[in-house]
């Protein structure tokens, strides 16, 4: 019984936490178990109860104010939507003039703030008296615009409704005159109202969760007030057509449709209006028994938590404060525009329906929002449909705001299309949004019985604007979002329009989705406790803006915020007007070629991986012609794996297997053998200068197609080959050309995985880095090796720790014996900050309290993991069995793994159409990325994929490797080319080994073609380790076939033989002549050339066979330094 006690009091700490101030709440905290206490500890403990209860009891009272009649006389349940049908009459009232006085506040600081809350109560309370007067119950009141209701009562007159909401239209019209003038200390502006009224049903909902709720009437007659709205002048009451046919021309004064007065009486004559129904407090407590008062607390305390979810928290955050208006920085503003929802609900579907597909939105909007740092404060009805405003970044700013708030529009235009296909809605809702980036003022205002909750300011009217100009499925932003968001997301320039309230057009910006490569990643936090580190990395930036470039390796264990800090550093080189280039490292791209550089110039030249090949092609030759590197086209085509001008030239299979680079070798043993022979010495001028005549005097018509160079007699094919194969000479031409054309920072990230061949560049930038106007930045995980400068980033301090914790857990400041758990357990590690803080918060073991901002526990502190790698794996446990299963089949795809594959792999696990819905819950806890227009989905940390990987067993593992393997390959032979790495990948740690032998094998005849030799080695090396049967005996001797090639094209004579002999010796009759061949060519390269030996080759080979052109070559070369 001790113990069920005992939980019941940790669980009534856990409700009040967010309720109580924080000091009387530490008193009840200290109190183990009300229950057993002794006699002297009861009236302390009573005293502390007896206070929580009447604290409780104001703060109901006061949340009372801030809700329309119509939604306390409902009293909702929280967490159970309820739709139902409206009847009554409605007025819509805007005021002219606000946009200009909000704008000009917003730019005057403290002194702003003061005077828009003087004037907000002032123009609040002019409002208010006529409406609560004439029995009307304010619904919204918005600053620039209110909504009032009038229910039609059973026991009024018919239309007595109506003819109420029409004088208390034009009572609203009078009550602002007074403000038609305003002087204020920095300018006279104006203020006009004009107002809409209209009878007939409306739709009025509930919903969300017991956390979050809000309530929307909306439809019919309010879409008829707001039109009739639209057509009055300033300082006029319009009718629309159902409330004009009750309004008697002997009660009131009609100039066809506007309202101009009424007859026979005053405005100030108010109707008698029955009182509204009182909501009392609590009864007086008189017992101080502690089993009574926990009684009584419990009731108050439920009679707080059905107001609570109705209340915004930034809300109850200025509630508990005391404050009135409040200016925030910079924010991000959505309004999201949501149409169809009224006709369904109007419509034969009914409101119960309508409130259903409602709820299903509203919480997972309510999710993505809340997860990217914003919150929806207003549920408003709209023209045609409702309206979410959305401010993203108030209190906690920083710069990643912008790009959380443009993730978050794209997700939630995806969960509208879930929305509709679970319903099945024909014809389905649609949505549109504005967003803009500025200052806002948000704040309760209040007035005798009524408060309300505003937001307000530049932001908000232009977001509003915007998103009345969008097209249904827009996306629009304002230029100073585009701004902040052009480097990670992509968009369509819209023509400028003119706007109300502003005097030049607004250029906007449809915002489409991400980049390629880029994702809402845990990167998207504050900057805390790296300031040293950022200054000492800015001051490189600003030397390499000076011409003294330099590179560094930023090096830190995983997590440990090297990403986090490269943002940084990026957005402060794009300010001082620096070009951003970067590119990463993968792991299972160790032995994908160039892999970093690919990535980088795909992003560089906004080359969507999604985007047909030709039209890549097309757009990278457009790109190089502006750096005028068109000439480079092959070597860009070849490095992002796009169609060549003949595609079997760039498929392994049917590439020649000896690339142009070996000659130089070849022919320089061949020159010297014949300067080293006395007896030809004589003869060697002449020969080679006949040779150089022949070449010079030949007609491209005349020319063998096995001769050694180009038809027009004068460029060498070698040369030839070797420019259009050099991808890093190509590189270091076009970054060359960049770095003269602007001051550049290029980051490569986690060069722990880098392979081989982009090493090299790396290595070879790094040494010429300090001659461009360029700053190289590598980051790294402890252990990998780099010569160069290096930045050792360590573990977070204290301070910046707990100042990321606040951020985790949406506070400013953690109480003491929060901080001293969290960062004796965090090591530092932002990562695991933020994970812990996940994990917390899931919990509901912290509480943020709203009058200080100081997150604290609320009851004891819960057993978590200890481990990175175990908090990680519980934050996913917190998702449902299929959300899970998708995530573990996508870690064996790797960090990122597109849409259409984890389809394939999941087909087994998930019914059709729900791996959306999966994703999208993983998506809303950060825990993958959205997909960004190529629907690639993304985990928010190589570590969190990493964790889920080992969690499989080593046959499951091998399965669905073998499936994602099976699934690449079925593609064209385009695609199946470009994917060669990935499908090698996957089918060497299948269970399969003929397809593991083979494709290893075509990856490393990719990377050979590509001169990727160490990746050509590694790829044939698997190759040689797969065992089997003959079908995988016959792909080895291709591989080591492939690895004399490869030794051959380095010049590497003895290794090239004796892979070739090993070959050799296991080949069939067909495969023993070409190698035979292959040894005759190498021949010069470890001892004396044998011409008989290279013409009893070329008398073997037929006419067509590609190796005839090296033999003739080599003949022709070897005789001319005899003199021949």
């Amino acid at each position: 019984m001790k113990k069920e006690t005992r939980n019941a009091w940790v669980e009534l700490l856990h409700r009040l936490a967010p309720l109580l101030p924080a000091d009387l709440f530490a008193l009840l905290r200290s109190f183990p178990d009300p229950a057993s206490l002794s006699a002297k500890e009861k009236r302390p403990c009573a005293d502390c109860l007896q206070q929580a209860i009447q604290k409780l009891d104001s703060l109901h009272h006061k949340l009372t104010t801030y809700l329309p009649r119509y939604l306390l006389d409902l009293a909702p349940t929280p967490g159970e939507p309820h739709g139902e049908l409206l009847e009554g009459s409605f007025i819509f009232a805007d005021v002219t003039g606000f946009t200009a006085l909000t704008g000009e506040l917003s730019k005057r600081g403290a002194a702003g703030r003061e005077e828009m809350n003087r004037l907000m109560r002032s123009l609040f309370g002019a409002l208010l008296d006529p409406l609560l007067a004439s029995g009307g119950d304010l619904l919204i009141f918005a600053g620039d615009a209110a909504l009032a209701y009038f229910p039609a009562r059973p026991d009024q007159p018919p239309g007595q409704d109506a003819r109420w909401a029409a004088r208390t239209a034009l009572r609203l019209v009078q009550a602002i005159t007074p403000f038609a003038h305003l002087e204020t200390p920095y300018g006279d502006f104006s203020l006009t109202m004009s107002a809409g009224v209209e009878r007939g049903p409306a739709f009025g909902a509930v919903v969300g969760t017991r956390r979050r709720m809000e309530f929307l009437i909306s439809g019919g007659a309010i879409q008829g007030a707001t039109a009739a709205e639209g057509e009055a002048e300033p300082n006029q009451v319009f009718a629309g057509p159902n409330i004009r046919a009750i309004l008697s021309p002997a009660e009131f004064e009609m100039r066809g449709s506007v309202v101009a007065g009424i007859r026979g009486g005053k405005l100030d004559d108010y109707e008698a209006v029955p009182p509204a129904r009182r909501r009392s407090r609590m009864s007086a407590i008189f017992s101080r028994r502690i089993p009574d008062l926990l009684e009584h607390l419990q009731q108050t305390l439920g009679r707080v938590e059905e107001l609570t979810p109705f209340i915004p928290p930034d809300l109850f955050s200025q509630i508990a404060r005391g404050e009135d208006i409040r200016q925030h920085p910079p924010v991000a503003i959505q309004f999201v525009n949501v149409m169809g929802l009224e006709d369904m609900a109007l419509g034969p579907s009914g409101p119960e329906q309508a409130a259903a597909v409602l709820q299903r939105y509203f919480v997972q909007a309510q999710e993505i929002v809340t997860e990217r740092e914003g919150i929806i404060s207003q549920m408003d009805t709209y023209v045609k449909g409702f309206t979410l405003l959305n401010p993203f970044g108030a209190p906690t700013h920083h710069e990643g705001i912008p790009r959380l708030a443009a993730s978050a529009a794209l997700e939630l235009a995806r969960v509208l299309e879930q929305v509709n296909r679970e319903f099945s809605l024909d014809p389905p809702l649609t949505q549109r949004t504005g967003m803009t980036y500025d200052r806002i003022f948000t704040g309760e205002i209040g007035y005798r019985h009524r408060r309300e909750y505003v937001v307000a300011g530049p932001a908000v009217n232009l977001a509003a604007r915007l998103m009345s100009k969008a097209e249904p499925g827009q996306i629009v932003l304002d230029p100073a979002t585009w701004e902040r968001v052009k480097e990670d997301f992509l968009a369509d320039s819209l023509p400028p329009i003119p706007l109300k309230g502003i005097p030049e057009p607004v250029p906007r910006f449809n915002l489409r989705g991400l980049r390629q490569g880029k994702g809402l990643r845990l990167t998207d936090y504050p900057l805390a406790g790296r300031e040293e580190e950022l200054l000492m990395l800015e001051e490189q930036l600003r030397k390499a803006s000076a011409g003294k470039g330099g590179a560094l390796a930023l090096i830190g264990e995983a997590g440990i915020g090297k990403s986090r800090l490269v943002a940084a550093l990026a957005e402060s080189a794009r300010q001082q007007g620096m070009a951003v280039l970067s590119g990463g490292c993968r792991p299972f791209a160790k032995t994908t070629p160039y892999a970093p550089w690919e990535d980088l110039v795909a992003r560089w030249f906004g080359l969507d991986a999604e985007t047909p090949p030709q039209t890549r092609r097309r757009r990278l030759k457009q790109q190089l012609a502006q750096l005028d590197l068109t000439p480079s086209l092959p070597a860009f085509v070849d490095l992002l794996d796009l169609p060549a001008a003949d595609l079997a030239s760039r498929t392994p299979q049917f590439r020649q297997k000896t690339p142009a680079k070996s000659a130089p070798g070849l022919f320089a043993a061949l020159q010297k053998q014949t300067e080293q022979q006395p007896e030809r010495r004589q003869a060697d001028a002449p020969g080679w200068a006949a040779l150089t005549e022949r070449v010079s005097k030949a007609k491209p018509d005349r020319v063998p197609s096995e001769w050694p160079f180009s038809k027009d007699g004068t460029t060498s094919i070698w040369q030839t080959l070797r420019e259009r194969a050099s991808i890093p000479q190509a590189l270091h031409l076009a970054l060359e050309r960049q770095t003269r054309q602007r001051p550049t920072l290029l980051v490569i990230e986690d060069i722990q995985w880098i392979d081989t061949e982009s090493r090299k560049i790396l290595d070879d930038l790094t040494a010429s880095a300090q001659t461009r106007p360029l700053f190289l930045l590598a980051t790294a995980r402890l252990d990998t090796i780099w010569q160069g400068e290096q930045l050792l980033l360590p573990p977070l301090s204290d301070a910046g720790s707990r100042d990321l914790a606040a951020f985790g857990l949406q506070a400013t400041q953690l109480e003491t014996e929060l901080a001293a758990w969290l960062l004796a357990r965090a090591g530092g590690s932002p990562l695991f900050i933020l994970s812990y803080c996940r994990a917390l918060r899931d919990a509901d073991a912290v509480v943020v309290d709203p009058a200080s901002d100081e997150a604290r526990w609320s009851g004891p502190p819960p057993q978590l993991p200890l481990s990175l790698r175990e908090i990680l794996l519980a934050q996913v446990e917190q998702l449902d069995e299929q959300a899970q299963e998708v995530m573990q089949r996508g870690s064996v795809i790797g960090v990122a793994f597109p849409s259409w594959l984890i389809t394939h792999l999941v087909h087994d696990a998930l019914p059709s159409g729900q791996l959306g819905e999966a994703l999208g819950r993983a998506a809303r806890r950060s825990l993958v990325a959205p997909p960004p227009p190529g629907n690639i989905h993304a985990f928010s940390s190589h570590s969190l994929q990493d964790a889920l990987y080992t969690t499989l067993s080593h046959a499951q593992r091998r399965e669905w490797h073998e499936e994602v393997g099976d699934q690449l390959a079925q593609a064209d032979e385009q695609t199946r080319y470009e994917r060669l790495e990935q499908i090698a990948h996957h089918y060497s740690r299948s269970r399969n080994p003929h397809k593991a032998a083979r494709f290893t094998r075509l990856a490393g005849d990719k990377a050979r073609a590509r001169q990727a030799d160490e990746a050509a080695l590694t790829f044939y090396a698997q190759t040689l380790d797969v065992s089997g049967d003959e079908g995988i005996a016959a792909e080895q001797r291709l591989a080591r076939e492939g690895i004399g090639d490869v030794h051959a094209l380095r010049s590497e004579g003895e290794a090239a033989i004796a892979a070739y002999q090993a070959a050799l010796q296991e080949s069939q009759s067909q495969d023993k002549r070409r190698l035979k061949t292959k040894l005759a060519l190498l021949a010069p390269l470890v001892g004396p050339a044998k011409p008989k030996l290279l013409e009893e080759a070329q008398h073997a080979l037929p006419a067509s066979d590609p190796l005839r052109p090296w033999l003739g070559a080599a003949l022709v070369w070897l005789y001319a330094g005899q003199g021949k």
